[in-house]
């Protein structure tokens, strides 16, 4: 979809008196869209979570919107919710108790009209004692509707319990 402009200035709005247009077509091609920014976001579990199976990556559940320093924060399903179009960085963390086996986190990507499911990227410990995992993914375009999990793994016998889970998008 080509950008509308007037002269060489693109245009991000366009109105009709009070009413903001969000679409402008002929027939069913789409000629424009009216941009809409993402918010940054965040949310978090603070209860623990058993992981039971070894080295499988489990969905982290019971995810909390954390609205008041990220009031936009939109939580579907235990995943965010992208609430418009850009970028955002994403930074993700788990702890869990002392161990030197692996540990792992991950975030996934759901993209808006997709059905399936795609890592964007994976962190990971193991060999020294450590209490959890984190990373940060930068520069991810985001599109109104894609929806962003985050999975966790370990390498234990026994179970292992995750404590602590945070996911914040910060918009760039």
């Amino acid at each position: 979809m080509a950008g509308l402009a007037l002269g060489a200035t693109a245009l991000a709005k366009v109105a009709l008196g009070s009413v903001e247009i969000e679409k402008i077509s002929i027939g069913s091609t789409e000629l424009w869209a009216a941009s809409h920014p993402i918010s940054s976001m965040k949310m978090n579990r603070t209860t623990t979570q058993n992981l039971a199976m070894q080295s499988v990556y489990e969905k982290i559940v019971n995810m909390v919107a954390v609205t008041g320093t990220h009031p936009a924060t939109v939580i579907v399903d235990n995943e965010l919710q992208a609430d418009g179009d850009g970028t955002w960085d994403l930074a993700v963390a788990i702890t869990h108790s002392n161990t030197s086996s692996g540990s792992g986190v991950r975030v996934s990507r759901k993209r808006i009209g997709e059905g399936s499911y795609t890592v964007l990227q994976t962190f990971s410990t193991s060999g020294t004692f450590h209490t959890g995992v984190s990373g940060t993914i930068t520069g991810v375009v985001v599109e109104a509707g894609d929806l962003y999990r985050v999975e966790a793994m370990h390498a234990n016998f026994s179970t292992r319990d995750i404590t602590t889970t945070t996911l914040t998008a910060t918009a760039v």
